[in-house]
């Protein structure tokens, strides 16, 4: 039963003739737990506003609560979400990054291995070319080693033929003309190409000396005959006339033609 203060101060209680209360004890019972009793519910009124208040703040930090794990659980599936694009993106970005190393990797092995196989065959082709170069040279120098001896041979020949000559013209006892000839051979030999004279050698002078010193051309001449004789000296590179008296480079002052025989050659032939 709901009583309030005003129904407390307007309580009436009937009146008995027998043992009965104090009405004044009982009114001013009442009114003091009228007042009491007023207090209590503005308090309780009070309380409720205080609830309905702490409530709502209750309320609406439930409900930031709820904002706030929503909140959380967004960024935590946003993070996981972010962390595992991430992952996946890393992921691909290094097998990209391999994929390309690789091929860099690969280009750069073929072109080492191109320049290397390049390299090697030019190697070969010079060296293949020097071979060839130098297995020409050694012929071209062969067939010169062969047309040298070719020519001393056939110098020598010459030269043997003509003191063989010469020694039968000197039989003859024909001091003059012996020396008239002597001089037209030595004109021939001096006017002969360089070609032809380069290739002489000292091995056919030799063969008309001994002991160093020239052999006399006949053997059978005179003995003026034989020390006024010029020897002839066939020396490598050149053809000189030895003579007792002058240098073997010096000409004579007199150039006159002879006049003997009409030529040397058609007398010893």
């Amino acid at each position: 039963m709901k009583i309030t203060p005003i129904e407390i101060r307007q309580k009436v209680f009937s009146e008995k003739m027998l043992r009965g209360y104090d009405k004044d004890e009982v009114i001013a019972f009442l009114q003091s737990l009228s007042q009491e009793w007023e207090r209590v519910l503005e308090e309780n009124r009070e309380y409720r506003i205080k609830l309905e208040v702490t409530q709502k703040e209750v309320q609406k930090m439930r409900d930031v609560e709820t904002s706030l794990y929503k909140t959380l659980k967004t960024a935590e599936d946003t993070s996981s979400q972010l962390i595992e694009q991430a992952n996946r993106s890393a992921d691909l970005q290094m097998r990209e990054a391999r994929n390309q190393a690789d091929l860099l990797l690969n280009e750069a092995r073929a072109k080492a291995q191109k320049m290397i196989q390049d390299a090697e065959n030019q190697s070969r082709n010079k060296l293949e070319e020097t071979l060839t170069e130098l297995k020409s040279r050694e012929n071209d120098f062969r067939q010169l080693e062969r047309l040298k001896e070719s020519l001393i041979k056939e110098i020598q020949n010459i030269a043997s033929d003509t003191l063989d000559r010469i020694n039968r013209v000197a039989e003859k006892g024909n001091k003059n003309v012996f020396e008239d000839k002597i001089r037209e051979v030595r004109e021939a030999l001096e006017n002969k190409p360089k070609e032809s004279t380069n290739s002489l050698s000292q091995n056919t002078w030799d063969t008309t000396t001994k002991n160093g010193e020239p052999e006399s051309i006949a053997t059978g001449m005179p003995a003026e005959t034989k020390a006024s004789s010029t020897p002839i000296s066939i020396l490598q590179g050149s053809v000189v006339v030895k003579n007792q008296s002058k240098p073997a480079t010096e000409k004579k002052e007199d150039s006159s033609p002879s006049k003997g025989p009409a030529s040397f050659f058609d007398e010893i032939k």
